[in-house]
């Protein structure tokens, strides 16, 4: 085999090595992209995603009598796709640029919210970098991981189902008062707000103020919170309870407001 020619069977080769050092070749791949890239890691980004196997059987677990020697990567369990087939997990970092700057391939059966400190531990020792806001959405907001993100001046925004909002807070959200407009923080109604939708849903002419006020499209408002939590449902080792300060943040949205109601 000469220089630059090899054959297919030896790049798939080759992955089973690139696997064993992805870690370092991360780290090393950041430094070097900081170079020639203006990475803007002060907001980092984190989703998760799965892939399937055309395969009807998963991956076994290879024990001895007392241990797992070694997990079985495609494992069943949900796939984002509803498909009946073993699955990988795939997450991914990207900084407030959209550059990805880390990643983590998970066995199927992992749970999703597993997967986030591990990552993120890496980043804060491997990459020097620990201040920054962890964004994600609902599925990947557990206590632990919040709490883990309001230590060593860091900070997160996270989505939350309004579905699964305490009672007390839902109140506040439909509580017709502090709304603002998000363009220019002027003060506005939801109930009015809405109505001007539903005027546009039953097909009735607007106001030229009416037609202003829906082109602004999104309204929200924001109000402090807290919560008490159990360490030790989060880490071992620790026990009692501590108050969580947190700022909700609800938007609602013109143009999604319609499109939901013409689904």
């Amino acid at each position: 085999m000469g220089i630059g020619k090899y054959d297919l069977h030896q790049s798939y080769r080759f992955l089973s090595n690139l696997d064993q050092c992805k870690e370092e070749l991360q780290a090393y791949l950041f430094q070097k992209t900081k170079n020639i890239v203006d990475l803007d890691t002060s907001v980092l980004m984190y989703d998760l995603t799965n892939f399937y196997f055309e395969t009807e059987d998963e991956d076994i677990d290879f024990l001895d009598e007392d241990n797992i020697l070694q997990y079985g990567f495609r494992k069943y369990a949900k796939s984002k796709e509803n498909r009946p087939n073993p699955i990988v997990h795939m997450g991914l970092f990207i900084d407030n640029n959209g550059i990805p700057i880390s990643f983590t391939v998970e066995k199927g059966n992992t749970n999703e919210q597993e997967t986030v400190l591990p990552i993120e531990t890496r980043i804060i020792k491997d990459y020097n970098e620990s201040n920054f806001i962890y964004c994600s959405d609902a599925g990947l907001n557990s206590y632990a991981i919040r709490f883990f993100n309001m230590i060593k001046k860091r900070h997160y925004v996270v989505t939350h189902s309004l579905k699964k909002t305490e009672e007390k807070e839902r109140k506040l959200i439909f509580k017709d008062l502090n709304w603002k407009f998000k363009d220019n923080d002027e003060s506005v109604s939801l109930i009015k707000f809405k109505e001007i939708c539903d005027k546009v849903i039953d097909g009735k002419d607007l106001t030229i103020e009416e037609e202003e006020i829906i082109k602004r499209d999104i309204i929200y408002k924001e109000f402090p919170t807290t919560h008490k939590v159990d360490m030790s449902k989060l880490f071992k080792g620790i026990n009692g309870k501590i108050d969580i300060d947190e700022t909700i943040y609800v938007t609602f949205s013109a143009k999604f407001y319609l499109y939901q109601k013409n689904l």
